[in-house]
Protein backbone atom coordinates (compact mmCIF):
# COMPACT_ATOMS: atom_id res chain seq x y z
CA UNK A 1 0.00 0.00 0.00
CA UNK A 2 1.96 3.25 -1.08
CA UNK A 3 1.93 6.18 1.57
CA UNK A 4 -0.45 8.32 -0.24
CA UNK A 5 -3.39 5.67 0.51
CA UNK A 6 -2.22 4.92 4.05
CA UNK A 7 -2.25 8.63 5.00
CA UNK A 8 -5.75 8.64 3.52
CA UNK A 9 -7.19 5.47 5.24
CA UNK A 10 -5.48 6.67 8.54
CA UNK A 11 -6.92 10.27 8.09
CA UNK A 12 -10.44 9.09 7.03
CA UNK A 13 -10.16 6.53 10.66
CA UNK A 14 -9.13 9.50 12.36
CA UNK A 15 -12.27 11.24 10.90
CA UNK A 16 -14.98 8.66 11.64
CA UNK A 17 -13.35 8.09 15.03
CA UNK A 18 -13.98 11.55 16.08
CA UNK A 19 -17.40 11.74 14.80
CA UNK A 20 -18.64 8.77 16.28
CA UNK A 21 -16.84 10.07 19.67
CA UNK A 22 -19.01 13.35 19.27
CA UNK A 23 -21.92 11.08 18.49
CA UNK A 24 -21.37 8.91 21.82
CA UNK A 25 -20.52 12.10 24.03
CA UNK A 26 -24.05 14.14 22.67
CA UNK A 27 -26.20 11.06 23.41
CA UNK A 28 -24.14 10.43 27.02
CA UNK A 29 -25.40 14.16 27.68
CA UNK A 30 -29.05 13.46 26.14
CA UNK A 31 -28.92 10.39 28.34
CA UNK A 32 -28.44 12.07 31.45
CA UNK A 33 -30.55 15.13 31.01
CA UNK A 34 -27.81 17.16 30.60
CA UNK A 35 -28.73 18.27 26.91
CA UNK A 36 -32.00 18.39 26.18
CA UNK A 37 -33.80 15.73 23.47
CA UNK A 38 -33.69 17.39 20.58
CA UNK A 39 -37.01 16.91 17.70
CA UNK A 40 -36.73 15.50 13.93
CA UNK A 41 -36.58 19.08 12.77
CA UNK A 42 -34.06 20.67 14.81
CA UNK A 43 -32.02 17.42 14.34
CA UNK A 44 -33.03 17.58 10.18
CA UNK A 45 -31.50 21.14 10.62
CA UNK A 46 -28.77 20.62 12.42
CA UNK A 47 -27.76 18.08 10.23
CA UNK A 48 -27.82 20.28 7.05
CA UNK A 49 -25.66 23.41 8.94
CA UNK A 50 -23.22 20.62 9.90
CA UNK A 51 -22.58 19.44 6.30
CA UNK A 52 -22.61 23.46 5.20
CA UNK A 53 -20.23 24.39 8.08
CA UNK A 54 -17.84 20.68 7.31
CA UNK A 55 -17.51 21.94 3.74
CA UNK A 56 -16.45 25.38 4.31
CA UNK A 57 -14.29 23.70 6.75
CA UNK A 58 -12.94 21.56 4.28
CA UNK A 59 -12.40 23.88 1.21
CA UNK A 60 -10.22 26.53 3.52
CA UNK A 61 -8.40 23.60 4.78
CA UNK A 62 -7.83 22.45 0.98
CA UNK A 63 -6.31 26.03 0.17
CA UNK A 64 -4.63 26.15 3.37
CA UNK A 65 -3.06 22.70 2.86
CA UNK A 66 -2.04 23.35 -0.96
CA UNK A 67 -0.11 26.81 0.19
CA UNK A 68 1.61 25.04 3.18
CA UNK A 69 2.48 21.68 0.74
CA UNK A 70 3.59 24.17 -1.85
CA UNK A 71 5.50 26.05 -0.27
CA UNK A 72 7.87 23.15 1.55
CA UNK A 73 7.60 21.21 -1.71
CA UNK A 74 10.75 21.93 -4.06
CA UNK A 75 11.08 19.07 -6.12
CA UNK A 76 8.02 18.82 -8.62
CA UNK A 77 8.11 18.22 -12.56
CA UNK A 78 4.52 20.35 -12.73
CA UNK A 79 4.46 23.57 -11.63
CA UNK A 80 3.57 23.76 -8.14
CA UNK A 81 0.12 26.12 -9.05
CA UNK A 82 -0.94 23.90 -11.80
CA UNK A 83 -0.81 20.19 -9.62
CA UNK A 84 -2.75 22.93 -7.11
CA UNK A 85 -5.70 23.47 -9.64
CA UNK A 86 -5.68 19.81 -10.63
CA UNK A 87 -5.83 18.36 -6.97
CA UNK A 88 -8.22 21.02 -6.08
CA UNK A 89 -10.16 20.32 -9.21
CA UNK A 90 -10.30 16.66 -8.20
CA UNK A 91 -11.02 17.50 -4.33
CA UNK A 92 -13.87 19.36 -5.35
CA UNK A 93 -15.22 16.77 -7.32
CA UNK A 94 -15.10 14.72 -4.72
CA UNK A 95 -16.73 16.71 -2.07
CA UNK A 96 -19.41 17.25 -4.81
CA UNK A 97 -20.26 13.47 -5.03
CA UNK A 98 -20.27 13.62 -1.35
CA UNK A 99 -22.31 16.46 -0.60
CA UNK A 100 -25.21 15.14 -2.95
CA UNK A 101 -24.87 11.69 -1.44
CA UNK A 102 -25.26 14.12 1.64
CA UNK A 103 -28.45 15.68 0.56
CA UNK A 104 -30.18 12.55 -1.22
CA UNK A 105 -29.62 10.98 2.69
CA UNK A 106 -31.24 13.71 4.27
CA UNK A 107 -33.96 13.73 1.73
CA UNK A 108 -34.47 10.10 2.46
CA UNK A 109 -34.86 10.94 5.89
CA UNK A 110 -37.71 13.74 5.42
CA UNK A 111 -39.29 11.53 3.48
CA UNK A 112 -39.19 9.29 6.18
CA UNK A 113 -40.55 11.68 8.45
CA UNK A 114 -42.99 12.57 6.74
CA UNK A 115 -44.36 8.99 6.09
CA UNK A 116 -44.19 8.72 9.97
CA UNK A 117 -45.98 11.59 10.53
CA UNK A 118 -49.15 10.47 7.69
CA UNK A 119 -49.16 7.22 9.70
Amino acid sequence: MPIEETRRVSSSVITVAIIIGVIAAIVLLMSMRILPVPTTVQIISWLISLSSMFFLAVIGGIFAGMYIYHTFSYSEKLDPWEKAVINTEKLVIELKDKIEKLEREINELKELIESLHKR
